[in-house]
């Protein structure tokens, strides 16, 4: 018998009116990877940590990146209203294009006037586990320990979208993601 060949299968091609889908967002509904690290006040930072609060920020950026100097403040605003609900906020930062001292990253953060915990990843082995491509990628896990939802990059609407997450995640109700198109556009430094 003559052999057969499969007709090429056209490529999928991006659709443009589409918004891509941050690998971050992959991990939604599912359990936060295994890790530990320790701020650096000395405090411990493990995956066995978030079933003590409500809810758990990892605020993952860059010191070098422009957006996530803009995020940070909105951050610190919505952490002085929720770390009294028992909400733990974390920055943790990762390197991008090039590694920075520990004392000038604490001393960026610090002159953005953020009082989040701080955590220096300066060999990006934690924001790789939660799929940070991008910087700010910031990951909201609840105490079940799943990853609740992800918010990257630094849109208009962050404060009360976050507001609005927290007090879901504070109630014991799912998070509602926004429809794409209702989703602004970001601001986001991808890693290089």
């Amino acid at each position: 018998p003559a052999p057969t060949f499969d007709a090429p299968q056209p490529t999928a091609q991006a659709d443009p009116a589409k918004p891509q889908q941050k690998p971050a967002m992959e991990l939604i509904g599912k359990l936060a990877p295994a890790f530990t690290a320790s701020t650096i006040d000395g405090k411990a930072l493990t995956d066995a940590d978030f079933s003590k609060h409500p809810a758990t920020i990892l605020n993952f950026f860059a010191a070098n990146c422009p957006h996530c100097k803009k995020q940070i403040p909105v951050v610190e605003t919505v952490r002085k209203e929720y770390e009294a609900k028992g909400v733990r906020f974390v920055n943790v930062s990762q390197t991008m294009r090039q590694p920075l001292p520990n004392e000038q990253i604490v001393d960026l953060v610090k002159g953005l006037g953020s009082g989040l915990e701080l955590v220096t990843d300066p060999d990006n082995k934690i924001g790789p586990l939660f799929k940070a491509g991008s910087f700010p990628t910031m990951v909201i896990v609840g105490k079940d320990g799943k990853v609740a939802t992800v918010n990257v990059g630094n849109s208009p609407d962050l404060e009360t979208r976050l507001k609005g997450q927290l007090d879901a995640l504070i109630a014991g109700k799912p998070i509602e993601a926004a429809p794409p198109a209702a989703r602004p556009a970001v601001d986001a430094a991808k890693i290089v």
